[in-house]
């Protein structure tokens, strides 16, 4: 990664890691895992995928790992420790906020590791079965190490996605 990009990723990692402060306690806790599919488009080109979430509801905390099929058809991977339904963003019932940061290695041609702060807006299908069934919105953006640039250019640009999933709780 780029000597100038790295200070940046670090400060971004280590203020990411604050938001659970601004997590607010609420009455609709689940410890059952979601699992879902995804597609993203950005920097990296179109990666459909899977994931899982687990919602630790004491600590408002949302664990992301995911897989998905890049480019090249190889398989990469990540994940996220999220925020969910933060305090200080208000969204109408059955509608919940994530925010936090995510690392992910995309084992591409053109991309390799990539450190963002990702959001996700998830909005309940089934309004008598909250996050039963879902969608949700999402967008990434951070440092991405492009793998396409030659050995003395810098190798960090500014990686973005954005996407769709449909997710089902057990």
């Amino acid at each position: 990664m780029n000597s100038t990009l790295l200070p940046l990723a670090g400060l971004f990692v280590i203020a990411t890691s604050a938001l659970p402060l601004a997590a607010v306690d609420h009455d609709h806790a689940d410890y059952l895992p979601r699992v879902g599919v995804q597609v993203l488009a950005g920097t990296s080109g179109i990666e459909p995928g899977i994931f899982a979430e687990w919602r630790l509801s004491e600590a408002c905390v949302q664990l992301r790992p995911e897989l998905f099929v890049n480019e090249d058809s190889k398989v990469g991977g990540g994940g996220g420790a999220l925020v969910w339904e933060p305090g200080f963003i208000h969204l109408p019932e059955r509608h919940a906020l994530a925010i936090g940061p995510r690392a992910v290695f995309h084992n591409s041609d053109r991309s390799g590791w990539e450190v963002d702060l990702m959001v996700i807006w998830s909005m309940d299908l089934d309004p008598s079965q909250r996050g039963r069934h879902f969608l949700e919105v999402i967008g990434a953006v951070g440092v991405l190490e492009d793998e396409d640039k030659d050995e003395d250019e810098d190798d960090s640009v500014i990686g973005a996605s954005i996407g769709i999933g449909y997710g089902f709780q057990f």
